[in-house]
């Protein structure tokens, strides 16, 4: 089932991806919630997406931000592996999902989703393969929280410094007002360096 594959901890919260749990289909994937109480950690409740279907992953990443919580999954909408995210929020000790992002120019293979973070109301969501800049150059996208509703409000890519294949949104953390994206495949220096 992957458990484990992703974690992320804020305060008395910790969230695990579990990928390859087959809880709807086949590797339709959970994410678990644990609470923190007198020192002992207990299962608060295990999360599931609203669009399941086999090799979803959902679970593939997580994020954790006070009573917000990021899951990303390798959904399907665009063709395989196009990617979503998932956001969950907390009301006591029940977490709803709140909103299923998915890009609208979605393609096969963008792994949207395959990185998140979450810090107040802003998220940011990686595409790895995303070929908006060029053949898989990645992209990464944040979205704003208002009235509970999340827009995107801005796309980031490596720009024309990497021509193909940078992964740029493999890795994603925001914080206060600072964004990190990674894109391990970048060679500006030497090859996939």
């Amino acid at each position: 089932a992957h458990f484990g594959k992703n974690v992320a901890i804020r305060g008395d919260y910790m969230v695990v991806g579990s990928p390859w749990h087959d809880a709807l289909a086949s590797k339709s994937g959970a994410a678990y919630v644990f609470h923190r109480g007198d020192d002992v950690w207990v299962e608060q409740q295990k999360l599931l997406p609203s669009v399941a279907e086999i090799d979803s992953n959902f679970g593939v990443a997580v994020s954790i931000d006070d009573d917000t919580i990021v899951v990303g999954a390798e959904d399907n909408d665009f063709g395989d592996d196009s990617g979503a995210a998932y956001v969950f929020t907390r009301t006591g000790t029940l977490w709803s999902e709140q909103q299923r992002l998915i890009l609208d120019s979605g393609e096969v293979r963008d792994y949207f989703g395959s990185s998140v973070s979450v810090f107040g109301d802003t998220l940011v969501v990686g595409a790895r393969r995303q070929d908006d800049a060029a053949f898989d150059a990645g992209s990464a996208y944040v979205y704003t929280r208002s009235s509970n509703e999340w827009t995107l409000a801005q796309s980031l890519n490596a720009g024309p410094g990497g021509p193909h294949s940078d992964i740029f949104g493999a890795s994603v953390a925001i914080h206060g007002d600072v964004l990190v994206v990674g894109a391990p495949w970048d060679d500006d220096t030497e090859t996939n360096a």
